[in-house]
């Protein structure tokens, strides 16, 4: 097996002082990791304390109706925090519907569900243009996309046409129609699921690697579970479901949040860290097909704040940036079939923590 020993230069954690001034200069002037607004959010005294309690409110009231199931409503919040999307593999009846729906009911955020089938076409999901009865004109009619949380269940089983439909509101948060482009909900983030793949089956479809790179992070849903699920499959049997709560008031608390996350610090010598760990993959070309790029290292980066945000911190640590680093870069490489095929059942998630293992944490100023 190729190691990822062999460094292009030192580890962050022994970089030259020079170079961990200069680069404290670049975040200074402006970067692109750094809090895209100056303008601070005044929620309490300690704004972070602030986040770190809703969040544990949050779960306290996902818990009442899903119980057993914190760390898939984690998985949710984290990639809305972070403005992005995530991917849930696993088998039907996992609870990502119903953690849709509560946790639209907890931050007060709009959600639709658009179930992929082969014959979904892109207009289904984006809206098209329809002639008004009553004027003659062609008026644009908005598609399930237009809401803040979006669970596209079953992806896999939509054609290629419909997927790269998906592309623009997944990447840019807009809608393009005859040469209009309208704006998606803020926040917005999309939960795709993926079933396994049905034997001899010909309703699935390859995700394109572009639409996986589009995932901040990728998680078994099966791993998400936890035990006291009884509790919920009882109170149901008998006609009694526990309904949750609002914690949030509204999109507008959730897009302080995500000013929050924004404001967490991400040291220099920790993006250094990020950067060896996305550039350790280069070395093991010979075995992957592709590798993470930069899209992975600022997935890693806004992780990193989000997870350290909800902790009720002002600033990342490299155990923030571990602690989800295997479903952020698990979905963005892939083995070649020499690789994958060696004996040892090796998984994306294995390399993943190969490269994890070999590259040591940075010395981060206090």
């Amino acid at each position: 097996m190729t190691t990822v020993e062999a460094t292009r230069r030192e580890p962050a954690n022994s970089f030259d002082e020079d170079s961990l001034h200069e680069l404290k200069q670049f975040l200074a002037n402006g970067s692109a990791v750094q809090p895209e607004s100056e303008q601070s959010v005044s929620v309490h005294d300690n704004p972070f304390a602030w986040a770190s309690t809703q969040r544990q409110l949050a779960a306290t009231q996902y818990e009442k109706p899903m119980v057993g199931r914190t760390n898939m409503f984690d998985a949710v919040l984290l990639a809305v925090v972070c403005e992005g999307h995530i991917i849930v593999k696993g088998n039907p009846g996992a609870g990502k519907t119903e953690t849709a729906k509560t946790l639209g009911t907890i931050t007060g955020l709009s959600w639709n569900r658009i179930q992929f089938t082969a014959t979904l076409m892109p207009e289904d999901i984006t809206g098209a243009h329809y002639p008004d009865p009553t004027t003659g004109k062609w008026e644009f009619e908005p598609g399930p996309v237009f809401a803040n949380l979006i669970l596209a269940d079953e992806i896999n089983r939509g054609n290629p046409k419909t997927l790269a439909g998906l592309l623009e509101a997944s990447g840019e948060g807009t809608v393009t129609s005859k040469g209009e482009t309208r704006p998606l909900p803020n926040p917005f983030t999309i939960i795709m699921t993926m079933n396994p793949l049905e034997r001899g089956s010909r309703s699935v479809y390859d995700v394109p690697e572009a639409q996986l790179d589009r995932a901040l992070a990728m998680y078994d849903a099966d791993k998400l579970r936890g035990r006291g699920q009884m509790a919920s499959v009882a109170a149901r049997a008998l006609g009694q479901p526990v309904v949750a709560e609002p914690v949030f008031n509204g999109p507008e608390d959730v897009r302080k949040l995500i000013q929050l996350r924004r404001q967490v610090r991400l040291a220099p010598e920790l993006l250094l860290f990020i950067e060896d760990i996305v550039y350790a993959f280069d070395l093991l070309e010979s075995e992957l097909v592709y590798e993470p790029a930069e899209r992975a290292a600022r997935s890693l980066a806004r992780m990193a704040q989000a997870v350290a945000l909800f902790d009720g911190r002002a600033g990342a640590t490299a155990a923030d940036v571990r602690k989800h680093a295997v479903p952020v870069l698990q979905h963005r490489l892939m083995l070649k079939p020499a690789a994958a095929m060696d004996g040892r059942n090796r998984t994306s998630a294995d390399v993943v923590r190969e490269v994890l293992n070999q590259v040591p944490d940075p010395r981060l100023e206090s």
